[in-house]
């Protein structure tokens, strides 16, 4: 019986032995791990969805102190119900779906003080994903913002070429003013790429309309295709490729559908006198573009949108207790 004993003691004390050993190994291949991770970021420089001072990530929940750890939180992707707010609450980033468009999802901008969904621009307007869940928006190694599908296939991309070496800090914010940024952590300056160089339907307050002389690219917008379906449609809203001083809005890309007056000089030739804004016409050698400054005091929101049914320039103004 003794002998029985002693033996079970034995075992016993071989498997805690063990036991420990397995904890041990694993506490070390987590370390290893995580160093791994420090050395490939380290390597590749570091890519956050959002800096701190700029924006706050949205999960849900949360009191004053919450919000301001959350807005003080980096983040290296965005996926499912997530969103990025504007430091001031007016713009909100992230996945949605347009009601009544069967389940498909983009990654788009829209109004975070308006009750109603309205979204300001569309990423992947042409590649809708179906799991909101298992897709992701992040910062890919080479610095560009991508938009990985369920598949992890990218979808689109910023598809920048001009983003400096893999050390680097890259960021991306969204703005106040609903404008998207991609650039440089520790300069706000050096911006790589931004949302209001690439409009969908709406023309926002500080963003241009217009034509590079030199690249020979312009800034237009393009009607969705339905209400429900944000790819493209068959206006087209642009400057003159020709060089003219006049806008132009295409019917399927190539047929004139309206023009305006040619410029004079006077704004009161392009647009409507009376409008609460402020409109502001550039044309030097490298690029001829039209911008507006919205007057906020008066209304709470614009949107600026070039409609899928009729083709027309609507200046829609939301008041809340109006809907």
């Amino acid at each position: 019986m003794v002998g029985c004993e002693d033996r079970l003691g034995s075992i016993e004390g071989r498997r805690t032995a063990l036991e420990q050993i397995e904890r041990l190994c694993l506490a070390v291949l987590a370390r290893r791990r995580r160093l791994d991770k420090e050395e490939e970021g380290r390597r590749v420089g570091r890519r956050w969805l959002v800096e701190p001072e700029e924006g706050e990530r949205k999960s849900g929940g949360g009191g004053g102190d919450a919000r301001e750890q959350r807005s003080r939180a980096r983040e290296t992707s965005l996926s499912g119900n997530q969103t990025i707010t504007s430091r001031g609450g007016r713009f909100v980033l992230g996945f949605f779906t347009p009601p009544g468009s069967g389940g498909n999802y983009y990654i788009g901008i829209w109004y975070g003080e308006i009750s109603v969904l309205t979204p300001a621009w569309v990423a992947n307007r042409v590649t809708p994903i179906t799991d909101q869940t298992t897709s992701e928006l992040k910062i890919s190694d080479d610095g560009n913002l991508v938009l990985l599908n369920q598949f992890k296939s990218v979808i689109w991309s910023t598809n920048v070429t001009t983003i400096p070496s893999s050390d680097s800090t890259v960021v991306a914010v969204i703005l106040d003013n609903g404008n998207l940024q991609l650039r440089d952590g520790s300069n706000s300056s050096l911006v790589f790429w931004q949302s209001f160089d690439h409009p969908t339907d709406t023309w926002l307050p500080g963003a241009k309309l217009g034509f590079n002389k030199i690249t020979k690219r312009s800034q237009h917008l393009t009607s969705w295709k339905n209400k429900v379906d944000p790819s493209p449609g068959i206006f087209t809203f642009e400057m003159d490729p020709t060089g003219l001083s006049q806008y132009l809005i295409l019917w399927n890309m190539s047929r004139i559908y309206w023009a305006s007056v040619l410029w004079d000089g006077h704004l009161s030739s392009l647009v409507p006198v009376g409008f609460m804004y402020h409109m502001q016409v550039v044309n030097d050698t490298d690029e001829m573009y039209i911008t507006f400054t919205a007057d906020v005091a008066n209304h709470s929101m614009y949107r600026v949108v070039l409609d899928n049914d009729t083709g027309q320039i609507q200046v829609q103004v939301w008041i809340e207790n109006s809907k």
